[in-house]
């Protein structure tokens, strides 16, 4: 590889680090950051997990027994740490990416060369859905890390015949079922490499450690598993229907959804897919163990989940920009390589995804940042502290302390339970029922109640009237209290 083309890499791997360092910093909130925040607060502050913003909904004002434990504890940890607010949560996330990155670094040193790991890292920052979900406050990097840990001890084993590094692969993917049970699959590709390897007795060791680790996450189970079960069975994110016997085989055929779902995970996945191709073909051993160990988390995920949203592919897009980063390195140090044909799509593939995260990176610093916690700030300076507010989870972010809080998401879901449309009229009546004061609505809102206007008309029959308008949120005071 030449010096202009070195010079392009290194410029290209700083602006888009430099895009990531702008974006930490009011990068727009996720509703799920509220709801996993609100358990980490809750567990620092009462040593329990809890939610009032889902008070009523399957007793999770009582405990939560169904959530993200190793996770949540940590998200807790660095409330202790640091004090609440969103970027105490978010360092969460941070941390556990610079970790995957150092993981990243040393494996590349140890199996391919530096400039493995400088393709890598451009691939994975270009890649919209680790750009985004590295700084949001969400489990995935976590499992990431942990995973990635995982597979590097494994395969540091199998060469060195260390029990040692056997034993941490097991404990590593332990830990991650009990920060988020999507970590089993981490366990299953262990084993499946184990398998692969033909040596049986170490799977059987691998599968009872890692299992006996992640069975932690029951720890606070005992003696309520009735609620536990409630909650496991009623959580939104996993109905019901999911215990029949079909839905794995369901869930995988429909795993295409996920990794082919969107351009922010489109370009990655294919050249993760014609780099394994070529590998395969060309007999490139030392990638074979990365090829079966992805291979097996895409379709234990696959057969486990029925959500295909894209931000769980989080879990083994680094094992795609590794292969990827490989064959990146073999066609700039053989120029003749360009001209196959395999290699021309690979190039196209490649080109589209660093365009892809380019302009995801800008069009995030230009309209995905928002002062979460200066906003909520103003629309309740509007409302009497203290005052039982119907609120967007979202203003949690810094006001869950000054006011008791009953999410709009909740609602609709409780809604959802009785059986009941998520109307003006029923969500009136449920606010009266829930003695809350105030109703603060936002535009995503209003279009949900099915109002034409603003829903002022509509509250005011049921006795809400709007008292203030503030940063786009639409405030009504209930005149029945």
């Amino acid at each position: 590889m030449n010096k202009n083309a070195r010079t392009a890499v290194f410029l290209l791997l700083i602006g888009l680090l430099t895009m990531y360092i702008i974006d930490i910093p009011d990068l727009y909130v996720d509703i799920d950051e509220a709801w996993l925040g609100e358990q980490a607060y809750f567990l620092y502050k009462d040593g329990v997990v809890r939610s009032e913003m889902f008070s009523d909904f399957l007793q999770y004002d009582r405990q939560i027994l169904v959530y993200h434990k190793g996770f949540t504890i940590l998200g807790a940890a660095f409330i202790k740490l640091f004090g609440f607010d969103l970027f105490s949560l978010r360092m969460v996330s941070i941390t556990a990416t610079a970790l995957l990155f150092m993981l990243l670094y040393f494996y590349c040193r140890r199996l391919y060369d530096i400039y493995v790991f400088l393709f890598a890292g451009i691939i994975l920052l270009a890649c919209p859905l680790i750009f985004r979900n590295s700084i949001l406050y969400r489990p995935e990097p976590l499992l990431a890390v942990l995973g990635l840990g995982s597979y590097l001890s494994l395969t540091r084993f199998i060469e060195k015949r260390q029990y040692l590094f056997l034993v941490l692969s097991a404990v590593l993917a332990g830990l991650a079922v009990f920060s988020h049970l999507n970590g089993i699959i981490f366990i299953g590709a262990g084993l499946v490499l184990l398998l692969h390897q033909k040596k049986w007795k170490e799977a059987a060791v691998f599968f009872a450690i890692s299992i006996a680790v992640g069975l932690i996450y029951f720890y606070d189970v005992i003696g309520n598993f009735e609620l536990f079960r409630t909650q496991f069975i009623g959580d939104p994110s996993n109905p019901g229907e999911n215990t029949k016997w079909s839905v794995p085989i369901t869930n995988l055929l429909a795993e295409h959804k996920r990794i082919f779902r969107k351009p922010e995970i489109i370009g990655i996945t294919s050249l993760f897919v014609i780099s394994a191709i070529v590998s395969i073909v060309r007999r490139k051993s030392h990638n074979y163990p990365i090829i079966i160990y992805a291979f097996s988390l895409v379709v234990l995920m696959g057969l486990i989940n029925h959500n295909k949203t894209t931000k769980y592919a989080v879990l083994y897009i680094p094992y795609f920009a590794i292969l990827a980063a490989d064959h990146t390195r073999n066609i700039l140090y053989n120029p003749p390589e360009f001209k196959k044909v395999i290699n021309i799509l690979f190039s196209v593939m490649m080109i589209f995804s660093l365009i892809t995260g380019i302009l995801f990176g800008i069009d995030l610093i230009k309209n995905g940042r928002e002062d979460i916690e200066r906003k909520s700030r103003a629309i309740m300076a509007q409302i009497p502290n203290g005052s039982r507010v119907l609120a967007p989870v979202r203003i949690m972010f810094n006001e869950i302390e000054n006011f008791d809080i009953f999410g709009l998401h909740p609602s609709r879901l409780i809604l959802k339970e009785r059986g009941i449309l998520f109307t003006p009229e029923n969500l009136c009546r449920l606010a009266t029922e829930k003695r809350a004061g105030y109703i603060v609505l936002n535009d995503e809102y209003v279009h949900e109640l099915g109002c034409p206007d603003d829903c002022t008309e509509e509250f005011a029959i049921w006795g809400f009237r709007k008292i203030a308008e503030v940063e786009k949120h639409l405030i009504f005071s209930n005149l029945t209290q």
